[in-house]
């Protein structure tokens, strides 16, 4: 779906804090609920954030289902790339944090892994990545064949990174991975 379990936001929000990040790397924004949060409680101050000339965080995203993305998404983030994100990543440079919220079940388990190597060296600080704990069966949504789960993922799944901090309750796993200690 288009919008990630909003129980999740609290922890996101708090880890992607943590990380004082100058730069945000949203990988699969769907309806931007993510990137409106980072815009709104995450800039200094309280500036009009409607306003992009206030803005100090550059906050970009990916998104491979076009008709998602509309004039609020577009008045969020300082740029959107309209592409599967194994594509758009020629198209991004790095980030302090690379925050993937519900996209990696939707890809084979292998192929995850490898986005995560590639989400991975372009993540200065850490890469969050949100996902539901254990199986869900989800098919296509308005229209959208990205929407198709074809993976399950649980906390074993990211054992295999050296350097990551797990979080999980029955519904939901949010992952931090970092090339460094975090």
């Amino acid at each position: 779906m288009p919008s990630s379990d909003s129980n999740q936001i609290p922890a996101v929000l708090k880890l992607v804090s943590e990380a004082k990040p100058a730069s945000i790397l949203d990988v699969g924004i769907g309806w931007g609920k993510y990137g409106a949060l980072f815009r709104l409680c995450l800039e200094d101050g309280y500036p009009d954030v409607s306003n992009r000339q206030n803005w100090k965080i550059q906050i970009d995203g990916i998104e491979a289902f076009p008709e998602y993305v509309g004039d609020i998404q577009r008045g969020i983030y300082n740029r959107i790339v309209l592409q599967d994100v194994q594509q758009a990543l020629a198209h991004v440079g790095n980030y302090d944090v690379v925050f993937m919220g519900d996209v990696i079940e939707h890809l084979e388990k292998s192929a995850g892994h490898q986005l995560l190597k590639q989400l991975l060296a372009k993540t200065q600080k850490r890469l969050m990545v949100a996902t539901p704990n254990g199986p869900y069966a989800q098919g296509s949504i308005l229209g959208n064949h990205f929407e198709c789960h074809r993976s399950s993922w649980e906390c074993a799944d990211f054992e295999c990174y050296p350097h990551r901090e797990i979080y999980a309750d029955r519904k939901s796993i949010i992952a931090i991975l970092s090339t460094a200690p975090i």
